[in-house]
């Protein structure tokens, strides 16, 4: 591909080009770009769309569907549906067997703008449906369903509030199809750059900062990034506005997880001739007396690391058969 030359393969590997093509053209602002654009069909029924523009890249894949094949571990293949060839690829064409030209033509492939060739790449990645839930700093050991980020994620408030945060930020509902509703990040005037379905906003925009492309956002995420920011210590601030209102409750962490943090930083034991708790970090290598401070300073880490157990609970742990005993004179 040469002279700032890309296409969309849009591949009929799954046989649903009849239904895939029209619902691509459905997209906001893809028919008035489209028409404009050089296109023929390729060997299995597929379409390759053919523009220049300022700004291409290389090669990208961008939705994966899947396919009724599963692997070996009985999860589904998916298969490449939407596609650049771009910078260092390359493509067959018509007039070679099985490609047909059917609109526009190769010596006058027009010229379009980045942000028209971002509505096209948007409006692709939107049938993407192997994407990633983005949760940030949710560590599924530490909590539960009754957590005020998971309670908040199924509250019958929280779509519309994350709704009105958006359109806050600048964001535009601009259309729905049967499944779920387009939105248009700030600083963009037409096109798709995200979608909301149920309770998922799924960000298809490379540009629509602090989202990720390619990610899903529950509420609670969504919530969280537009009105404190990325950020552990944001979280944190979600999290405290969450319980403030009423949605969920500070758990206590399960006494298995308190073991295994204290096992993965400490060594612990009992001298049985001094009766003494005696401590060492991992990276240490001597044991020495555990005094309160020690105590307290781990129970202080704890409550940084979210790990919501009391100071007595942590003592009579420290204290109990937990820790091992050891005989000096052994």
């Amino acid at each position: 591909m040469s002279g700032n030359l890309e296409l969309i393969d849009i591949d009929n590997k799954l046989n649903n080009m009849d239904t895939l093509y029209p619902e691509f053209l459905s997209r906001p602002g893809v028919k008035e770009i489209i028409n404009n654009c050089v296109i023929e069909k390729s060997t299995n029924g597929g379409k390759h769309i053919y523009f220049r523009c300022d700004e291409i890249q290389g090669n990208q894949k961008l939705a994966l569907c899947p396919s009724d094949k599963n692997d070996k571990n009985g999860k589904p293949i998916y298969e490449t549906v939407f596609e650049t060839h771009g910078e260092g690829g390359y493509v067959v064409c018509a007039p070679s067997i099985g490609y047909n030209l059917i609109q526009g033509d190769f010596s006058k492939i027009p010229v379009i703008t980045p942000d028209e060739r971002e509505t096209l790449l948007n409006a692709a990645r939107s049938f993407n449906q192997k994407i990633s839930e983005q949760s940030p700093f949710s560590d599924r050991k530490k909590h539960k369903t009754d957590t005020p980020w998971e309670t908040y994620n199924n509250s019958e408030i929280a779509v519309n509030e994350c709704k009105q945060l958006l359109n806050k930020a600048g964001w535009k509902n601009v259309g729905r199809n049967r499944n779920e509703e387009y939105w248009l990040r700030p600083g963009k005037k037409y096109g798709v750059s995200a979608s909301y379905r149920d309770k998922s906003f799924r960000v298809f925009s490379t540009s629509a900062a602090p989202f990720e492309n390619d990610k899903s956002y529950f509420p609670a995420s969504v919530y969280s990034i537009l009105k404190y920011g990325v950020g552990k210590e944001n979280f944190k601030k979600a999290i405290d506005d969450f319980l403030s209102r009423g949605f969920g409750q500070r758990t206590i962490a399960g006494i298995n997880i308190v073991e295994n943090h204290l096992d993965e930083l400490y060594d612990f034991r009992i001298n049985i001739v001094s009766g003494s708790l005696e401590m060492k970090k991992k990276t240490k290598a001597d044991f020495r007396n555990a005094e309160d401070y020690d105590i307290s300073s781990i129970f202080r880490e704890m409550q940084h690391q979210e790990i919501n157990y009391t100071y007595e609970k942590l003592y009579n742990l420290l204290n109990s058969d937990f820790v091992p005993h050891y005989d000096p004179f052994k």
